[in-house]
């Protein structure tokens, strides 16, 4: 009996220790996927496409606008669901910089620009979903975009924005246009 209690207690351990480690192989066989501006980056039947970068000292449009504590980076964003199922838009997308500080979104962007990518939008299978996504970053960087999905944080795409692929103005055309028609006020959001 009490080689039969130690047969059944070696099965089991051993069986535990096999599941353990097919599911670390698993997971250290995935890999991240790298790509530049333009180029079209498919991670888990998603494609990612950043379409252009610009860069100003000050956004916004109809009358309102703010000030970049650095400069704002807009990343100009398409994403395509290749895969069989919907899929709802709610990545985490990080800037990072040459010394992997990184930066969040500027969530409060909606109060001066309009063409913002929405965020948790169902896209279809075989569908699109785009538009601009604004960070607040110090000038004179090399940066490079980080996104992955939350429930699935092991891969991610990297996607390089050196500087010299950056279009960078000192003010956006809708700034412009307010002042011309003198109808500007400046956005005080914290």
């Amino acid at each position: 009996m009490r080689l039969f209690i130690v047969l059944v207690l070696l099965i089991l351990i051993s069986g535990c220790a096999n599941e353990e480690d097919y599911t670390k192989k698993e997971i250290s066989t995935k890999e991240n996927k790298y790509g530049s501006i333009g180029s079209k980056i498919v991670l888990n039947g998603i494609s990612y496409t950043v379409e252009k970068v610009e860069s100003y000292k000050e956004i916004g449009e109809n009358s309102v606008s703010k000030k970049a504590s650095g400069v704002f980076y807009l990343i100009y964003f398409k994403i395509e669901n290749k895969g069989e199922h919907e899929y709802v838009f709610s990545p985490i997308i990080n800037l990072i910089d040459s010394n992997d500080h990184k930066y969040s979104p500027d969530l409060k962007a909606s109060f001066y620009l309009s063409n913002l990518i929405g965020w948790d939008k169902i896209v279809p299978s075989g569908g699109s979903h785009s538009g601009v996504i604004v960070f607040d970053v110090p000038e004179n960087e090399d940066f490079e975009i980080e996104i992955y999905d939350y429930w699935d944080n092991v891969e991610r795409v990297y996607i390089s924005i050196p500087k010299s692929y950056v279009y960078f103005k000192e003010i956006s055309e809708g700034v412009l246009k307010s002042r011309e028609n003198n109808t500007l006020l400046k956005a005080s959001i914290n």
